[in-house]
């Protein structure tokens, strides 16, 4: 949906359940047909001054691509220092560790099947640690979430290439496959979900979701990520792979919760062609 002109009151086709915002991901331009908003850049359309739109004008502004960016990275092979899996410690020291994890969802059973664990020194100190595994089994990244509300920042990433398939060696290639953000995200939806560690499909992933071509994959963007939404869609049209955005209006998987994603995703608009896509119109 276009948001109107900066200083407006918002786009009319808001009121009018219109969608008519046209993008174009490749030339990097967008047009509005209710309100007449377009631009040269696709800036405008995220949220001011977040993440995702930080990262998209320093690509643009540097001519990097952010291929060619992870090429350069060296890949994950550890654990960072201080890793310590739980039930290895003490329980006193693991308490608020559990705590937080409980409050999220998460249970037992799902931090042993993920290998959760913790730092309770150094720089990773005050953080539950979550690994990543290759199809084999070998360690190829992990994500470090602080448990403190007043702690800054709140992810942890090693400073390694993200062109890795979030734990492989739990995904059923034969099932639909659900790609999200952020770590939590994954958790919550399960072994079927693959993290992106942000808003962008890394080359290796791509690769093998052509090789292994599941019956469905569930594009599960945060809400406020529709534009990268919208390239993800093309990118698996133009690989001819059958996908659906699934709607999260104002949330994240991980706040959702296993149930309610799937309820979104059983009424996902499936898309199985680049006529299909066309006839999503505005809501991509």
């Amino acid at each position: 949906m276009c948001p109107g002109r900066p200083g407006s009151n918002g786009c009319p086709s808001a009121k009018q359940g219109k969608a008519k915002l046209w993008v174009n991901t490749d030339a990097d331009r967008f047009n509005c047909w209710v309100c007449g908003f377009h631009g040269g850049s696709l800036a405008p359309l995220m949220r001011s001054g977040s993440t995702e739109q930080s990262e998209y004008l320093n690509e643009r502004t540097t001519g990097q691509s952010a291929k060619a960016v992870e090429v350069e990275k060296s890949r994950c092979n550890s654990l960072p220092p201080n890793f310590t899996l739980f039930g290895l410690g003490s329980s006193l020291v693991e308490a608020p560790y559990h705590r937080y994890l409980s409050d999220r969802g998460v249970t037992d059973h799902t931090v042993g099947l993920y290998r959760i664990g913790y730092a309770d020194i150094g720089d990773m100190a005050g953080r539950v640690i979550v690994p990543s595994f290759d199809a084999f089994g070998v360690i190829n990244f992990w994500s470090a979430r602080t448990i403190w509300h007043d702690t800054k920042p709140t992810y942890k990433l090693p400073q390694s290439s993200k062109d890795i398939v979030s734990n492989e060696h739990m995904v059923d290639w034969t099932k639909p496959v659900f790609l999200v953000e952020g770590i939590f995200d994954e958790i919550a939806v399960g072994p079927q979900a693959i993290s992106l560690y942000g808003k962008f499909m890394q080359p290796l992933l791509a690769q093998r979701l052509v090789e292994r071509r599941p019956p469905m994959v569930y594009v599960c963007l945060d809400s406020d990520a529709r534009v990268e939404a919208m390239s993800l869609m093309r990118r698996l049209v133009g690989y001819d792979l059958p996908c659906a955005l699934v709607d999260l209006p104002g949330k994240d998987p991980g706040s959702m919760g296993f149930d309610e994603v799937m309820r979104a995703a059983g009424s996902a608009k499936h898309v199985t062609g680049s006529a299909g896509l066309v006839a999503t119109g505005g809501r991509l």
